[in-house]
């Protein structure tokens, strides 16, 4: 979950009703937001559905509406600006939306406050910048009308955030830290934000101006989203513009081409009331399920079988009815609800496949071995390639690091030993994972298969230590498979075997070849087993007809 850092202070300042500590910390997990350390400094981990919670200001307004010192749907008012940016089809963000809030204090920790809630939206809401990327400037430093438009990487150049020389924006891809960092966003024409005067205010997602920087003295603030989700940037800025509405901020629109933001409309939802106590399996009088909603922050003219609430516009979570159940038991409390057990009769047991694998985990434990769990998501490196085969790609990866879909073991088992390569030998390691195979006939094109994958790593390691572990296995198992011969350009020649059951080859184990050793700094030799595990499940017998 996301992990926020605010000021105890501030928090307490912000809620207008003296909170001790002890009664803050037994009222901050009601409304999902846990406390991972409690001090001046408050750490909090924030369920990640409720991004309007990631500041001071969103927390506070949640206690306000809890504690019941404001009842209902916060209303906010918004002025228009007057203030127009003309976008010229920018293609790689082509959407931008802005706001302006005046009359702002950001002194003491509000100014922090404000940073911290930026940054925890362009990773969460924005996808690390790729969706959404927030640009905050000091609205005295600029001249209006703007432009958002694609310009040359050598066009033009300024002064970027925390620097003293002007440079290009092909410089700063090429040179400035986070330039480096966000410049796979900006493939081709770098998207900029310019003044009237042709300064640049902001060249997203990459960085701000330095002639823009917001400070304490900071009274009238801008606000650019630009982005290629155009729901999730409003959802931004409408948590951004709330959040400082709470501090005093005065809310003007502007205008972007023909369309003014922010417009803050409040969400209309249609709920049924017996669906919300049949789910939570409560009975509510209507004024008691009217007074849950506004704790909440909802708005109810009056309760019936069917009714419509309005929502906060900061409420960025709420795509279906049972996101209104799910409030209504938060105001309620979980505490407070009875479980029952259900008027079904059924008898539970573990798949037979886990049961199986609990089975080889505990032979596996019994020789030596140490487990480990890599993830599914894996990047799709060169010296492996050998060994994992095709890789089956992401269209929009998070990084380099998850941009493919696992298609067997060996590969992350691999890459264990190579960041242990540190550590003695010998290293015995194995894991029991599940691999993404294709297959054009499944609805999903793919399926899900479940393989065992042994490694060991010594001076010594070789081929007959890897087929006497095997062997001791099929021993135990029954003696179902056999060993055969086969060739595989990962494994050293004459020193990699197969692994057959009923003539069908269901997995391979051998030394590895000493070119991937090398490509990943390896100086011991490895030898490797992958096996797949299900064709190895007992069936359960048929039950029909015992007495």
């Amino acid at each position: 979950m996301p992990v926020i850092t605010i000021s105890l202070n501030d928090l307490k300042s912000l809620v207008p009703h003296k909170l001790t500590d002890t009664q803050l910390q037994d009222l901050l997990p009601q409304i999902k937001v846990e406390v991972d350390s409690f001090g001046p400094e408050l750490v909090l981990e924030v369920t990640p559905d409720r991004p309007d919670l990631f500041s001071a200001e969103g927390i506070a307004r949640q206690l306000i509406l809890w504690l019941g010192l404001q009842k209902g749907l916060p209303r906010y008012t918004i002025k228009s600006s007057g203030i127009r940016i003309t976008t010229k089809h920018p293609t790689v963000r082509p959407f931008m939306i802005s706001a302006i809030i005046r009359g702002l204090d950001l002194t003491g920790p509000a100014l922090e406050s404000l940073l911290r809630l930026q940054a925890q939206l362009d990773a969460t809401l924005g996808r690390n910048r790729r969706t959404v990327s927030i640009g905050l400037h000091d609205f005295s430093k600029t001249k209006p009308p703007y432009i958002y438009q694609d310009v040359a990487p050598t066009a033009v150049s300024f002064v970027p955030l925390d620097s003293k020389k002007e440079m290009t924006p092909a410089a700063i891809l090429m040179e400035y830290p986070k330039g480096k960092e966000y410049a796979h966003l900006v493939p081709r024409n770098c998207p900029l934000l310019t003044d009237k005067n042709g300064s640049v205010l902001s060249f997203p997602p990459i960085i701000n101006g330095e002639l823009t920087r917001v400070k304490e003295t900071t009274k009238d603030l801008l606000i650019d989203i630009t982005g290629t989700d155009q729901l999730a940037m409003e959802q931004s800025l409408n948590i951004l513009v709330t959040a400082l509405a709470m501090r005093g901020g005065k809310i003007e629109s502007v205008a972007v081409d023909k369309k003014s933001f922010p417009t803050l409309e409040p969400q209309r939802l249609t709920i049924n009331k017996h669906t919300i106590m049949q789910q939570l399996g409560i009975d509510l009088k209507n004024s008691e399920l009217k007074e849950l909603l506004q704790r909440m922050g909802y708005a109810v003219t009056a309760v019936q079988e069917t009714f419509t609430v309005l929502a906060p516009p900061y409420r960025a979570d709420l795509w279906h009815p049972v996101d209104v159940t799910e409030d209504v038991a938060i105001a309620y409390g979980y505490n407070n609800l009875t479980p029952v057990h259900p008027n079904l009769f059924s008898v539970g047991h573990a798949h037979p496949l886990e049961t199986f694998c609990q089975r080889l985990r505990e032979l596996a434990v019994s020789m030596g071995f140490i487990e480990v769990n890599t993830f599914a998501l894996t990047g799709n490196e060169p010296p492996l390639n050998s060994l994992s085969g095709k890789a089956i790609d992401l269209e929009n990866p998070m990084s380099s690091e998850t941009s493919t879909v696992r298609t067997n073991l060996l590969g992350s088992l691999v890459q264990v030993f190579a960041v242990n390569k540190h550590n003695k030998y010998p290293q015995r390691i194995f894991e029991l994972g599940d691999v993404v195979q294709l297959n054009q006939q499944a609805e999903t094109k793919t399926d899900t298969k479940r393989y065992l994958a042994i490694g060991i790593a010594h001076q010594t390691a070789g081929f007959s230590e890897m087929l006497s572990v095997l062997n001791g296995l099929n021993t135990t198992l029954g003696n179902p498979w056999k060993i055969g011969t086969t060739t595989d350009p990962g494994f050293l020649p004459g020193r990699v075997g197969a692994i057959k059951l009923g003539g069908t080859v269901i997995g391979r184990f051998g030394e590895l070849h000493p070119a991937i050793l090398a490509d990943l700094g390896l100086e011991v030799p490895v030898v490797v087993c992958e096996l797949f595990v299900e064709p190895l499940v007992p069936q359960p017998r048929n039950q029909a007809g015992k007495s």
